[in-house]
């Protein structure tokens, strides 16, 4: 016999994203995510949306540097039949180096 379903809400966004879930009828007591690797002690309800492949290591969120060479907008390039948004520079520096390791956002 199958247990509760478990139900989960993403925010992926553009800069930051967040995750909430919460057991199906309970609806009154939803669990936000706060902790997220590479962040210590700090807590928060939202991450960076970021990630980064060295080789087979990959790293995301709070793991990454500020001033690393990371994919950085990437939501912005998840429908390929939209044109780049050139007012969002590094989505357009993430799709060339999504290529370079032979990935893609979708």
């Amino acid at each position: 016999m199958p247990g509760p379903s478990i139900v989960v809400g993403i925010d992926f966004g553009t800069t930051f994203s967040g995750v909430a879930w919460a057991l199906e009828g309970s609806i009154d007591d939803i669990e936000v995510l706060t902790s997220w690797p590479g962040a210590g002690n700090r807590t928060s309800v939202k991450v960076p949306s970021t990630i980064i492949y060295n080789g087979e290591d990959i790293q995301w969120g709070y793991q990454i540097g500020p001033l690393s060479e990371a994919c950085r907008g990437i939501k912005l390039l998840l429908d390929e039949d939209q044109e780049p948004s050139y007012a969002y520079a590094p989505s357009l520096a993430s799709k060339a180096l999504l290529e370079k390791h032979g990935k893609n956002a979708v």
